[in-house]
């Protein structure tokens, strides 16, 4: 009876993150025009400023890795949240790698998540997302999920994005749903400016 309560409980887990990732994939894809409403997919506004963000994981090839490694060395560093069951996840990872190239120009990264490898033993899951790395072209680093990544990052869909600042701070607004690469680049440029301002 256990085991019957716990199949059911992992097929609706099933069915809830799958229809997330189809509904915001469908809303927020790259065949819609980037230019759009930056409030649209964009979430709690008013939180640009939370507790320094600092964990300890591994990269996909098992390297030890934590976030001051990461965010101490670019002025905004945007954290890709995705899995590998995401279509719009995928679809967008293309157009990540070219963002990533333009903005090393900027002292500014990408990093990928991915939330279905469970742990850096989970050797299968691993494989998989090196698979879409290799296909999609987006070799910059990618992540296993640290212990308490949600109460970091918290999403309930994927992809979700966060902008990370040097000090390891989230800035700006997070975004749910797939996006092409000049949108993400116009948000962070506009964090950049935002920072420059609060300097002078």
């Amino acid at each position: 009876m256990k085991r019957l309560i716990y199949l059911l409980l992992t097929l609706l887990l099933s069915v809830v993150l799958l229809a997330g990732c189809k509904e915001n994939g469908d809303a927020g894809t790259k065949g819609e025009d980037a230019a759009r409403d930056e409030s649209m997919e964009e979430t709690d506004p008013d939180a640009s400023e939370g507790p320094v963000i600092y964990f300890e994981t591994t990269d996909l090839d098992g390297n030890m890795i934590t976030s001051e490694d990461i965010f101490s060395d670019n002025r905004i560093t945007m954290v890709n949240l995705w899995a590998t069951y995401c279509g719009p996840c995928i679809m967008e990872m293309p157009d990540l790698k070219e963002l990533d190239e333009e903005l090393k120009e900027k002292d500014c990264a990408v990093i990928g998540v991915v939330l279905d490898v469970s742990s850096s033993d989970d050797t299968k899951m691993i494989d998989t997302a090196k698979e879409v790395i290799d296909r999609t072209g987006a070799d910059y680093m990618h992540l296993v999920p640290w212990d308490n990544w949600y109460e970091d990052m918290p999403t309930n869909a994927v992809p979700t994005t966060y902008f990370v600042d040097s000090e390891g701070m989230i800035t700006g607004s997070c975004i749910i749903g797939a996006n092409e690469g000049r949108y993400y680049k116009s948000l962070i440029e506009r964090l950049l400016y935002e920072m420059d301002q609060q300097t002078e």
